[in-house]
């Protein structure tokens, strides 16, 4: 039998699928605001406070007087360190240094010999030392994809040359630190849309410039979308429980009305002996309806029987 839309046997089990569809959509988007909100609190606690240790820094150097590029190269090398995309303007909103958004795919090589024999690109020059017994090794730092590389420096007695002069060890970038791994599978558009900006201001309070940090390690991307998934699961799965139990409890509730249907629709074919019978029916509502009809019926039996009978002798008087 083909089930009516209009019946309580599909609204009741399509009411409890959206009452749950319902909670499910309140609970799903308040939960994946908070973790937005928390996520991109981070985010930008992350940037803000990068930008904060870097300020009296830049301040330094550009009030200074640098080399040309010098500002370029050490905003590149911080860039790479912090994961960040780092813009200095200058007062009027021009670009100084831009680092470019950062690649998670780098590599670092180590080289143990002097720093004036490694190769390498910037506007930096190394120069032989003064005294023999002390020489710098060096860590060029840069992208697989580019020429670019950034020197540091740190001065360590010389005790000859190393069995390996260079060494370059495969960094890929996490949220959560560096990875020591061939190739990232981290997808470059899933970077923070969190900006910080710290002014740049001299001693005497004029303005040098700003600092701007942006498309920072985007911290919450893995947990939300995760989180967003699991949602989506158990959403489908409640829905489903839902509907399962609404159309459990609609044959429950229409059972006793189909019993009181079909016994009037015995009665209406001329079987007045027809009874609902609900002796396993537990709501009292049902019950005393039950007993109610059943009474009816058995008084329309009655006056039924005794127009009969009065029919039957004034037949037989006549």
């Amino acid at each position: 039998m083909t089930m009516n839309r209009n019946s309580i046997r599909w609204r009741l089990p399509a009411s409890y699928g959206v009452i749950a569809l319902l909670a499910a959509l309140s609970l799903g988007s308040v939960m994946l605001l908070v973790l937005r909100s928390y996520y991109a609190r981070q985010e930008r606690e992350y940037l803000l406070g990068n930008a904060i240790a870097l300020q009296p820094i830049l301040v330094q150097v550009m009030q200074s007087d640098p080399p040309e590029g010098l500002l370029q190269d050490q905003i590149t090398a911080i860039a790479f360190l912090s994961q960040v995309q780092i813009r200095l303007l200058d007062s009027n909103k021009n670009v100084i240094a831009d680092s470019g958004v950062p690649d998670s795919n780098q590599a670092v090589a180590v080289a143990g010999g002097p720093a004036w024999d490694i190769p390498f690109f910037g506007s930096e020059t190394a120069s032989g030392p003064a005294n023999g017994s002390e020489k710098r090794t060096s860590i060029v730092i840069y992208s697989e994809e580019t020429s670019d590389r950034m020197l540091f420096r740190k001065e360590i007695p010389y005790s000859g040359p190393a069995p390996q002069p260079d060494v370059i060890l495969p960094v890929s970038a996490s949220p959560y630190g560096y990875v020591f791994v061939e190739r990232s599978q981290s997808d470059p558009a899933r970077r923070s849309s969190q900006v910080a900006n710290i002014p740049l201001t001299a001693s005497d309070g004029s303005l040098l410039g700003e600092l701007e940090f942006s498309n920072g390690p985007s911290y919450g991307a893995d947990v939300i979308g995760s989180v967003t998934r699991a949602w989506l699961v158990a959403s489908i799965f409640a829905i489903a429980i839902a509907a399962l139990v609404g159309w459990f409890m609609s044959k429950r509730v229409t059972y006793p009305v189909l019993a009181l249907e079909k016994a009037t629709r015995q009665m209406e074919q001329g079987d007045l002996h027809a009874r609902v019978d609900l002796r396993e029916e537990r709501q009292e509502e049902f019950l005393s309806l039950a007993n109610s009809f059943n009474g009816m019926a058995a008084q329309v039996e009655q006056t039924v029987s005794t127009l009969r009978e009065f029919i039957a002798d004034a037949a037989h008087e006549l």
